[in-house]
């Protein structure tokens, strides 16, 4: 599982359409970013940023240990 896809589904927990709303993007294009299709732009890895706390490197992550699993549930729970 990519860095996007955990940390919507694992750490704030959302549907990819809820992401998708809050982005202003398709459900599709959260989707694509995920099964790595498409590339994250980065002014929506910048709106990822900032929605969740979570930096920017974390969601182009292909996989990601559990170390950096427990990080991303950290900076998300200080927000």
């Amino acid at each position: 599982m990519n860095g996007l896809k955990y940390i919507r589904s694992e750490v704030i927990r959302e549907k990819a359409e809820d992401l998708a709303a809050q982005l202003r993007i398709s459900k599709q294009t959260v989707t694509a970013w995920e099964s790595g299709k498409k590339q994250i732009p980065h002014k929506r890895l910048k709106q990822l940023s900032e929605l969740t706390g979570i930096p920017e490197q974390y969601f182009l992550l292909k996989e990601l240990t559990e170390q950096e699993k427990l990080e991303c549930k950290k900076y998300w729970l200080r927000i």
